[in-house]
């Protein structure tokens, strides 16, 4: 979490790049849904407490996945879809995906 770019390390996400997304198969897509329960599951095997990752969140004084109002602009964007701004956030995923011309 602390530095996404380093996803370029990981061996599947390497064996995407450089390949556009309609070659992907099916089983090479990530499973976004999953990926909501990373940090949950990760928790629970760290620390043995079930379900307790958004009580430890909030303790530390963070805020929680429900205290933002939906209409809330945040500080910095979390998605971009220009590509500079994706480069200078994240150059060597950046380097591995480069944006398709006439694409977002």
């Amino acid at each position: 979490m602390a530095d996404p770019d380093t996803l370029a390390d990981v061996p599947r996400v390497r064996r995407l790049a450089g390949r556009p997304t309609g070659e992907w198969s099916d089983e090479e897509w990530p499973d976004w849904e999953s990926l909501d329960y990373v940090a949950d599951e990760a928790y629970e095997r760290i620390t043995g407490v079930a379900e307790g990752l958004e009580d430890a969140v909030l303790a530390r004084g963070e805020p929680g996945d429900d205290s933002s109002d939906p209409g809330d602009e945040p500080e910095e964007p979390v998605e971009s879809d220009d590509p500079a701004e994706f480069a200078r956030r994240y150059p060597r995923l950046a380097a591995m995906f480069p944006p398709v011309p006439g694409r977002p």
